[in-house]
């Protein structure tokens, strides 16, 4: 009798949609993995942004803050010099002591002493003129603090500054001081508004007659053409502080 060959038991191996199953969860794993590391990412770069504009901000308040303090230095660092020139007669002292007389700077000490002291403050002012005009010093440490300061020595040292144009035909000379008064703050103060309201009321009321004469003075005494240069090349940069600083 032939042996019979014994039968193969088919194990049952689950439902043929189990493999896709397992698939399909192995997925949502991976895409849920990806999601959270994509979150997480947003999360670190979203911190380390805040981090960032918080240490630029922290550095602006403090290059603020040292732009200011020069700028108040430039002008306390004159105020001697400035009382000198409000004490003395703007139209005449300059030539009775022949200040246009290079000469005599090395003989004459009181022609160094008083010469020196108005070159001092134009120098200063027509210094911080170009830095306003080049954007370094913000307006806002202009319009609060020092419009009186610059148009009073502008108004004392006129005289004196157009003398020196006209002797060595240099119309130029001291533009930057000519354009911070003529060119941003009188304008500032014809504008009344932003950060220069109510700085005219403020700085010159109409309860100080003196003040108001030698302001409208400013004004009708403007440099004509032949005693200054219109054309300067270079364009203007002035900075406002906005909403960041």
């Amino acid at each position: 009798m032939q042996e019979m060959a014994p039968k193969r038991v088919a194990w049952n191996r689950g439902p043929k949609w189990k493999p896709w199953l397992q698939c399909l969860a192995r997925e949502m794993v991976m895409n849920w993995l990806d999601l959270g590391v994509r979150i997480l990412t947003l999360v670190l770069v979203g911190v380390g942004g805040w981090i960032a504009i918080r240490q630029l901000r922290t550095r602006n308040r403090a290059h603020l803050f040292e732009v200011y303090r020069e700028v108040f230095g430039m002008i306390d660092g004159v105020r001697t010099e400035r009382h000198y020139l409000r004490s003395i007669n703007r139209e005449e002292t300059f030539v009775a002591e022949n200040w246009l007389d290079l000469t005599k700077c090395a003989t004459d000490p009181e022609w160094m002493k008083h010469r020196g002291l108005a070159e001092k403050v134009f120098r200063t002012f027509d210094q911080l003129g170009l830095l306003v005009r080049q954007g370094r010093v913000p307006l806002d440490a202009i319009a609060p603090f020092c419009v009186v300061p610059i148009l009073r020595a502008w108004y004392d040292l006129w005289p004196y500054i157009r003398a020196v144009r006209r002797q060595r035909r240099q119309p130029s000379h001291g533009w930057h001081f000519e354009n911070l008064v003529y060119g941003i703050v009188l304008p500032g103060l014809d504008q009344n508004s932003g950060i220069w309201e109510g700085v005219r009321e403020h700085d010159f009321p109409s309860t100080d007659p003196d003040s108001q004469r030698w302001l409208n003075e400013i004004r009708n005494s403007r440099p004509t053409d032949a005693d200054s240069s219109r054309g300067y090349p270079q364009r203007a940069r002035l900075w406002k502080l906005g909403k960041w600083g």
